[in-house]
């Protein structure tokens, strides 16, 4: 017979730190979100989720649209997903569009999209 183990995949740490960002000569935030008993599981490795757009990943007061993309509740009411590292990176603010396309556009409805994109290539190049 096999043993069933209980799965226990809660979130509990979240470590920020700041990074320097070359191409817009700024600081950036990127929060880590780490597994319960990370600090005490030194054997144990675990798979990294990398997100943009870190603003909104987290927590809905700091969303864009007033509305978090809920991954604390998603993965706290999804235990069968494996233990993993969240990391979340900040996106630019209101250079957002700008540092994610890689050229500039003409084709947006707003004011902010009709001209923006073009500084993607430094965002991947990194």
């Amino acid at each position: 017979m096999k043993k069933k183990t209980k799965l226990n995949n809660y979130y509990l740490e979240m470590k920020e730190h700041y990074l320097e960002v070359p191409y817009y000569q700024e600081k950036r935030r990127i929060r880590v979100l780490l597994p319960k008993d990370y600090d005490k599981e030194d054997w144990a490795s675990y798979p990294v989720l990398y997100m943009h757009d870190g603003q909104n990943i987290f927590y809905s007061k700091e969303s864009y649209s007033g509305y978090s993309w809920k991954i604390i509740p998603t993965i706290k009411q999804h235990k069968e997903l494996p233990k993993l590292i969240i990391v979340g990176i900040d996106n630019a603010g209101s250079n957002r569009l700008n540092e994610y396309a890689p050229w500039m556009t003409d084709v947006g409805t707003t004011p902010e999209t009709a001209s923006s994109g073009g500084t993607g290539w430094a965002t991947a190049a990194g």
